[in-house]
């Protein structure tokens, strides 16, 4: 959890390439910290930050992001970052 905090902090001052690669290392990663660090990125107005993160949540391995997932799934504006969450969700 210490090293995805860090991860976490690290994104604020990261350029959007920077981000791409902090979103898979949180990933792999996993837990609370990161889960939430990648749910935001999906959440971002930013598409390739929505692309990656939808992406990996989707891909997640725990059941923790289930509800993330329904709740992205129901507000993403981009249909396709809903679609992928839908899929997610009912992996």
């Amino acid at each position: 959890e210490e090293t995805a905090q860090a991860l976490a902090g690290a994104m604020a001052g990261a350029t959007n390439d920077q981000k791409l690669i902090l979103l898979d290392q949180l990933a792999a990663i996993g837990g609370k910290t990161a889960l939430e660090t990648v749910v935001a990125a999906a959440r971002s107005n930013d598409d390739a930050l929505q692309n990656k993160a939808t992406d990996l949540l989707g891909k997640w391995g725990t059941i923790d992001v289930a509800p993330p997932l329904l709740e992205l799934a129901k507000t993403l504006e981009n249909n396709k970052y809903k679609i992928r969450a839908l899929r997610g969700y009912i992996r």
